[in-house]
């Protein structure tokens, strides 16, 4: 066996699997990444009829998402705004290291997801289990979209300001009281996402009042250009990040 094609094949099918959670998404279904830990079990694959030398990587969960009631000051149906009631404190999934944390990675999904879609990353990114790894949920719900959002979007590109700077400052809050907690500092860190959580993650890692990360993990996303905000690429330069 060729451990380089293995891991090779493990991230092709991570790949494949948020593929496959896009595409639900785009036809409205709502969808999240969470395998029990039975089918990580020599008997788990077994009882699924899996080959012993296949290796079971993800069970994805599909639905149509419900709201059980309507939110306050929603608009009519048919109509998408932004409503300001429903920002709120950020909610935090957490995977700690097996020992004293030798970095700290922190994932900020996608548009219309929530802090359980990146958490499968851990093990998959992190399989030693060195890395506190911290999922946020973003603070916006949008009428007539499922899931969270980091900020709305009247054009892409462009994010609204008054949402992404109140996304910015919970995560810049967020990512201070990580650091303080577990130890670790901006240069043991890695801020990644994928989409709209990319976009955040360039905002925070090229924020000129923000400390430089060692890395940015963009999955699919892009520097945004938003009033308020312009990235600093004096980090880029000095740490080659």
């Amino acid at each position: 066996m060729d451990p380089v094609q293995d891991e090779e094949d493990l991230c092709a099918a991570a790949c494949a699997t948020y593929g496959v959670l896009l595409a639900a998404h785009d036809r409205g279904l709502a969808g999240y990444w969470r395998t029990p830990g039975v089918l990580r079990t020599p008997a788990g694959p077994r009882r699924s009829g899996i080959p012993p030398d296949e290796r079971f990587v993800a069970l994805i969960h599909l639905g149509w998402p419900r709201q059980e009631k309507e939110p306050p000051g929603a608009c009519s149906a048919g109509r998408r705004r932004y409503l300001p009631g429903l920002m709120s404190s950020l909610i935090v999934r957490e995977r700690p290291a097996a020992g004293a944390p030798e970095g700290l990675l922190v994932l900020h999904h996608g548009r219309g997801t929530d802090e359980h879609d990146l958490l499968g990353l851990a093990d998959v990114l992190d399989p030693q289990r060195r890395l506190h790894v911290v999922t946020p949920r973003a603070p916006l719900t949008l009428l007539d979209w499922p899931g969270y959002h980091w900020y709305r979007v009247p054009r892409v590109g462009y994010p609204d300001p008054e949402t992404f700077q109140a996304a910015y400052r919970a995560l810049a809050e967020l990512h201070d009281e990580l650091w303080e907690r577990t130890g670790t500092g901006p240069e043991q860190t890695v801020l990644g996402g994928f989409s709209m959580g990319t976009v955040m993650s360039y905002a925070l890692g090229l924020g000129a009042d923000r400390p430089a990360p060692a890395g940015i993990l963009a999955l699919s996303g892009f520097v945004p250009t938003v009033e308020g905000w312009s990235p600093s690429w004096r980090a880029v330069r000095e740490r080659g990040c």
